[in-house]
């Protein structure tokens, strides 16, 4: 159709021009509102500065056309092809385009305020300062877009896909981001804030500088992320593995690192004030240089704080100096409950011949069948296997000793603290504690150390 025609034709009130073929016509700065161009053709057509709103261009061809400025809120884009099409500073605001075909398209600083964008394709699309504010982008495909600087607050983007995508200095603040694959994505001084992560794919992703102060991290993977520099306050990390990763000048405060797996973690220069390090797990290659702490806490719910004296802050490297003496987890698993008093002789006597000193005991956790497993945290550089055979030997030793004896007025005491430690299965409130049982059941033990089987 002669594109004179059709605007004589809707000037005149004709507005339904469905599968009407335009392609390539000059439809710019001409008001087209309600106009109904249900899978017509106007692939290549110019549609600069033109007034489209509430108009249905559902399922219509429109690749490689111009839409700069256009007006196209409230409009039905649903199923739409803008492949390559060029949509800067359009106003798609409210706008229905789900399922609509967007790859490549230029949507430079585009306004797309609560449009819903159901599993539409915006693959490799440039998004950049697009406003994006509360939109729907449920299952869309934004795999290597660039959304650099882009406002996607509130916006509903779970399971969305966004490899390789550019967010740098993108907004997300609070956003629903559930199950969504940032892989390899840039994220750069982004913000996400309060952002709902769970379960997200954040592997290899570049989120230096990030602000993700109160997001919801849980389940997600963040497997060679860089999280150098950013704001992780408030952040629950419990039972994270985040072995290998940049956290270096992150800030951590009042963060929960309970049972965080962080072998080789750079925390250079990092801030972890008020974070719970909770049986979290370090060794001699994680970076603990330059730490910026005044307080931690080792029980969850701000309990059992480091240094005990609410009116004492850590000195400068103090926390380096506390934290740094790398012990190692070495597990010894009992199929019943441990003879303790034959546990306290084999402990001492690993330390007392210089097997393992240092040595300490880190966790005792209930399995199933009734087994019990013991953590017992050892230096770096001791020799692992030969602590297991000292410990099982000396162990052996002194439980055939002590079943070999009668029953004595100390046997009572004995079953006393057996039932403390037994207490302690599935985390042990204070590790000093303990400690002092083991040396209270060793001291009463009716044997001579010197007399006993050597290993």
């Amino acid at each position: 159709m002669d594109p004179s025609e059709l605007l004589k034709r809707y000037a005149a009130g004709e507005k339904d021009f469905r599968e009407v073929n335009v392609s390539g016509a000059n439809l710019s700065n001409v008001d087209l509102s309600e106009i109904n161009f249900f899978r017509a053709y106007l692939d290549e057509a110019n549609l600069n500065h033109s007034n489209l709103n509430k108009a249905n261009l559902s399922e219509a061809y429109l690749s490689e056309a111009s839409l700069n400025k256009a007006n196209l809120r409230d409009a039905d884009l649903s199923k739409v092809d803008l492949s390559e099409a060029e949509l800067q500073e359009a106003c798609l605001s409210d706008a229905y385009m789900s399922e609509a075909y967007l790859g490549r398209a230029d949507l430079f600083r585009a306004d797309l305020g609560r449009a819903d964008l159901f599993a539409a394709n915006l693959g490799e699309a440039n998004l950049s300062e697009a406003y994006l504010f509360g939109a729907t982008l449920f299952r869309a495909d934004l795999n290597r877009a660039n959304l650099s600087k882009a406002d996607l607050s509130v916006a509903y983007l779970s399971v969305a896909y966004f490899h390789k995508a550019n967010l740098g200095e993108a907004c997300l603040f609070r956003a629903n981001l559930s199950e969504t694959d940032f892989s390899s994505a840039n994220l750069k001084d982004a913000n996400l804030g309060e952002a709902d992560l769970s379960n997200a794919n954040l592997s290899g992703a570049n989120l230096s500088g990030a602000n993700l102060s109160g997001a919801n991290l849980s389940g997600a993977n963040l497997s060679g992320a860089d999280l150098s520099g950013a704001d992780l306050s408030q952040v629950d990390l419990r039972g994270f593995d985040l072995s290998g990763a940049n956290l270096s000048r992150a800030n951590l405060s009042d963060a929960n690192l309970s049972v965080l797996q962080a072998f080789a973690t750079n925390f250079e220069g990092a801030i972890f004030t008020g974070a719970c390090v909770e049986d979290w797990k370090i060794n001699n290659a994680t970076n603990l240089k330059d730490i910026v702490c005044e307080y931690v806490y080792l029980k969850a719910n701000a309990q059992d704080r480091l240094p005990h004296n609410p009116r004492l802050i850590f000195e400068s490297g103090e926390f380096t100096q506390l934290f740094q003496q790398i012990l190692e987890p070495v597990d010894f698993l009992f199929r019943d409950r441990p003879n303790w008093s034959a546990f306290a002789y084999s402990f001492k006597k690993l330390q007392d011949d210089d097997v393992a000193r240092g040595l300490e005991v880190q966790k005792i956790e209930k399995k199933e069948g009734g087994a019990i497993l013991v953590e017992l945290g050892v230096p770096v550089d001791v020799d692992k296997e030969r602590l297991q055979e000292c410990f099982w030997h000396d162990y052996r030793m002194a439980e055939n000793a002590l079943h070999s004896k009668q029953l004595t007025p100390q046997e009572n005491s004995r079953s006393r603290y057996e039932g403390q430690i037994d207490g302690l299965f599935d985390l042990l409130e204070h590790q000093e504690a303990l400690q002092q049982i083991i040396a209270e059941n060793y001291t009463m033990l009716d044997i001579p150390y010197a007399s006993m089987p050597r290993g």
